[in-house]
């Protein structure tokens, strides 16, 4: 399991997009700030990488708004991607689940 959350800034306005700056990544035992522009100047090949093992199947992928956030990071990385979109196997995505019990609304 390998849980997955991306921010970057408020979109200026509804035609330009901005690019994710930070990506976290945690397991049970570890969690991983990446700064996703300095990663894709310096180690665009790593990233690429991780992206792509991530998205495999080999795990599965937990966020709170994952698919938002998926779109985001592949919308920042369509260049070292090749223009292709982040497709994980398999996903859990949080948002909407247990909402009952926490109180928070959708």
């Amino acid at each position: 399991i390998v849980a997955l959350d991306a921010e970057w800034r408020p979109d200026s306005d509804s035609r330009t997009r901005t690019p994710v700056e930070i990506l976290q990544v945690a397991v049970a035992s570890r969690c991983w700030l990446l700064d996703v522009p300095r990663l894709l100047s310096a180690e665009g090949s790593a990233l690429a990488s991780l992206l792509r093992r991530l998205c495999s199947g080999e795990c599965l992928l937990v966020g709170f708004g994952l698919q938002g956030d998926l779109e985001r990071v592949s919308h920042t990385c369509r260049d070292l991607l090749g223009g292709a979109a982040l497709d994980p196997k398999r996903v859990l995505d949080l948002q909407g689940r247990g909402s009952a019990k926490t109180g928070l609304r959708e």
